[in-house]
């Protein structure tokens, strides 16, 4: 099979992003966040690649989302256990997960 010349990486390795959008009543939102900080969370950060984990909450509190930071894409591939275990939890929960997707970090402006 043909490499695509779109396909050759020429630049640097970027950090990936996981983000998991998930919706449901405030109370199981909540719950799923929690769920994704401390159980998750303490999973995550064993896991090699790693870099950090943020959960946002809307202001009426029936969409949240999960973004983990990891060095690169395999870090993401090595890390589906982990989040299979919170699509099974959510959905038991009565919480849709209504997006998952990975994207590069293309920049990151972080002010300390």
């Amino acid at each position: 099979m043909p490499i695509e010349h779109d396909d050759i990486r020429t630049g640097p390795v970027r950090p990936v992003v996981r983000l998991t959008a998930i919706e449901g009543p405030p109370d199981r939102v909540e719950m799923a966040l929690n769920y994704a900080r401390e159980q998750m969370g303490a999973a995550s950060q064993t896991q090699e690649g790693w870099l950090r984990t943020i959960g946002l909450t809307s202001s009426d509190g029936r969409r949240g989302m999960i973004i983990g930071f990891w060095q690169n894409d395999e870090a993401v591939l090595e890390s589906r256990e982990t989040l299979a275990a919170l699509r099974d939890r959510a959905h038991r929960a009565g919480i849709s997960i209504t997006d998952h997707s990975s994207y590069e970090v293309f920049f990151d402006d972080h002010v300390e």
